[in-house]
Formats: C-alpha cells, structure tokens, sequence
C-alpha cells in the first residue's frame, strides 16, 4: 500500500493567518485508490485515475510546494508538512504561523516573472 499527501494549490496563499488544507492518495495492493479530503472521500479504479482527479480539482504533491519553497529560498514553515499516516478528516487542515516578512515582494516580483515572461528588475517597470 502506497501513500502520497496533497495540497489545495487553489486555496493556498503563503502569507500570515492561512490555512493548508490537504487530501491523501492511498493505493491499495489492488491498484485501485482512494482520496480523503476534509469531510470527503472518493475511490478511484487506479491511482492515475486519482491523480488526474486530484490535478483537475488544483491539488498538488505536497513535496512539490515544499522543494518549490526551498528552491526559491523561501523559509518553509514548519508546520508545512505530512501529517500523521492516520489523520481525522477533520484534521486535515492546518493553519500556518505568519509568513516571512520578505514573501509578500517575492510573491509579486513572480507574478510579474510569470506575467511580462521575464523577471522586473529594480528600477524597471517592463522587466527588459
């Protein structure tokens, strides 16, 4: 049996007062899944199957926002983490301590990355 943790990408916000909520992927021997939300819980023929639902509804791997964090050398909050193998649905989510002071500006200078398709450099309004 396999287990994997995601995170509602679609309602995270790393920022002060938020909360991370998660969904847990369980395939069986049988290669049929399962995944548990928060007050939800949904079977599936194969883990793809799970998977591709889980992407479609915005989650993503939980390892995923924690290298991403990492990578852009955002401090990760330590609460940012898998929960225990046997959790309560109603545990499934978590609320996170205040984000780093320098996030906010980090945050906006990726959006203008993703937007112009190139990083805005200080004293530049078009990023070229």
């Amino acid at each position: 049996m396999k287990s994997e943790w995601w995170y509602d990408d679609a309602t995270f916000h790393y920022s002060s007062d938020t909360e991370l909520r998660f969904a847990q992927l369980t395939v069986n021997d049988d290669g049929s899944a399962q995944v548990v939300l928060p007050g939800n819980r949904r079977e599936f023929a194969s883990e793809e199957d799970a998977s591709v639902w889980l992407v479609d509804e915005e989650y993503r791997r939980l390892d995923d926002l924690i290298a991403d964090l990492k990578e852009g050398g955002i401090p990760v909050d330590p609460c940012i983490k898998a929960p225990a193998a046997t959790v309560p649905e109603d545990q499934m989510v978590i609320k996170l301590k205040t984000a780093p002071q320098n996030l906010s500006s980090r945050l906006v200078e990726d959006a203008a990355w993703t937007e112009t398709g190139s990083p805005l450099l200080p004293g530049s309004k078009t990023g070229e």
